[in-house]
Order: C-alpha cells, then structure tokens, then sequence
C-alpha cells in the first residue's frame, strides 16, 4: 500500500511540473535550459513538452 501511494504522489508531482512547464512555453520566452532550471525538470523533458505544444497548435 505505500509503494502505490508513493508512486502516486511521485506520478501527480511529474503532472504538475509539466503543467508548469506548459505554463512557462506558452507565457514566457524562457529558454528551454531556464525553464528546466526553474522547474527541477530535464531539459530533454521540457523540449519534448514544448514539441508536443507546438503539434497540438
């Protein structure tokens, strides 16, 4: 029962640092190694964010 929990709270934490990243692409002209920065994310993380972005417009 707690690994489920753990992976969970691990599964709702990465929602929501890349809902943050999303945030950042779409209102600021942030770098995609200053939006990594700011968000404790990959940098390969925040570029496949902004190429899924960038598809869905």
């Amino acid at each position: 029962m707690l690994k489920g929990r753990q992976e969970g709270l691990q599964k709702g934490a990465e929602q929501e640092r890349r809902e943050i990243i999303n945030n950042l692409l779409k209102q600021t002209d942030f770098d995609d190694a200053m939006i990594a920065s700011l968000t404790g994310a990959t940098v390969s993380l925040v570029k496949k964010t902004r190429d899924e972005l960038e598809k869905k417009e």
